[in-house]
């Protein structure tokens, strides 16, 4: 559709969003470090900083891999790490570097208690792994997850592997399951024990201020003086979808050791709590998903769509992750392997996409600078 030409920051917002797909993190919402670094040489930023809607550009050229056509994760995700080439939007130094932009187009889950599929990871690059203590791990083997959690993460992070730098996050067991504090106690312990720490931490079944606000409390006696770690959330429930921005604002604005990262659509739970059925047009989760981008969109964070159960159909899952990218959600989980490369392809612009952005900022300027109005073609 066409539409009259708005200030440059519009503009900007309408031109480079959608084709990168990507959201700036706020302020506060994560701290960059190289994760060499001790807790002493860490600074903690402050609690009162006000979001920030920068757009940063910090891509890095380097080759990618796994059919990634366009940007390389790995090279974003070194940026998030380390802070290469980023100018600094306080001064400088380590843990000073905020707002950048890094994509989390595939977020692939994996049992912690699994070593065939922790060390499968090593072989695939992906924008972020989860480490699951929860729905991907049977009671009796939940105790295990939690021990393994270090050596998951070191060796997924080592040197030689294809995910060195994607993203490590361990999702814990929900608040009412009673098992959380159990579950960070022990995943703690367990990094410590390697000399690693997660980069994020995932809440599942989020219904309430309260369960972040309990997430919050408990952090305070396994991190103490460490800067804010990025919290992903799932709303699985129509309660959770109810006070979703609330929950929202409150995990970016009211907490002490969080700051919300990202939003994640738990379709199958919600399905079940509502007595719905899934089908294969997903008709009856348009709405849904619709309302989870609205609310993450609000709040500044990244938006990350449900689950293909069906791992073997690759077609529908690109059909799938295409309508997602549309509606529009920053990434999409994953389960198998497989699904990555189809989904990181989905959710990354095309080279025609972004010449288009171009052309449509340079026409902008050209117009500004000639005194004329005119209408842009959009899409």
């Amino acid at each position: 559709m066409a539409g009259a030409v708005r200030s440059p920051v519009h503009r900007t917002a309408i031109a480079v969003r959608p084709v990168l797909g990507l959201l700036p993190l706020r302020n506060a919402a994560c701290t960059c470090q190289s994760r060499d670094q001790q807790p002493s040489q860490l600074s903690t930023p402050s609690s009162n900083l006000a979001p920030s809607r920068n757009f940063t550009s910090c891509t890095t050229s380097r080759k990618t891999r796994n059919s990634d056509s366009w940007f390389s994760n790995h090279s974003m995700h070194h940026t998030m790490a380390t802070g290469d080439g980023v100018a600094s939007s306080n001064g400088g130094g380590e843990g000073s570097r905020r707002s950048l932009f890094f994509p989390r187009r595939a977020v692939m889950y994996v049992p912690a208690c699994d070593e065939r599929k922790v060390l499968k990871t090593t072989t695939i690059s992906v924008d972020s792994i989860i480490f699951d203590i929860e729905d991907g791990v049977a009671a009796n083997k939940k105790d295990v997850a939690r021990k393994s959690i270090g050596a998951a993460i070191a060796t997924s992070r080592r040197d030689d592997s294809q995910s060195s730098l994607s993203e490590h996050v361990v999702r814990v067991n929900g608040v009412g399951s009673g098992l959380m504090n159990l579950d960070l106690r022990e995943v703690f312990r367990s990094c410590d024990s390697h000399g690693v720490s997660p980069d994020a931490i995932m809440l599942p079944k989020v219904e309430s201020v309260e369960h972040v606000a309990e997430l919050d409390l408990c952090l305070s006696f396994h991190r103490l003086s460490l800067p804010p770690l990025p919290l992903f959330i799932m709303a699985e429930s129509p309660l959770g979808l109810l006070h979703l921005h609330h929950i929202c604002h409150f995990a970016t604005h009211g907490t002490r050791h969080l700051r919300l990262a990202a939003v994640v659509f738990g379709s199958d739970d919600y399905l079940a709590s509502i007595g719905g059925v899934r089908t294969d047009s997903g008709a009856e989760l348009a709405a849904v998903r619709q309302a989870v981008v609205g609310v993450a969109s609000a709040n500044g964070v990244a938006a990350i769509d449900m689950v293909s159960t069906n791992f073997s159909d690759l077609t529908a899952l690109r059909e799938q992750a295409d309508e997602g990218a549309r509606m529009g959600f920053n990434g999409k989980q994953v389960i198998h392997p497989a699904q990555v490369p189809v989904v990181q392809e989905a959710f990354s612009p095309s080279e025609e996409r972004v010449e288009w952005a171009s052309r449509l900022i340079s026409a902008f300027n050209h117009h500004q600078h000639s005194g004329q109005v005119s209408l842009l073609h959009y899409m």
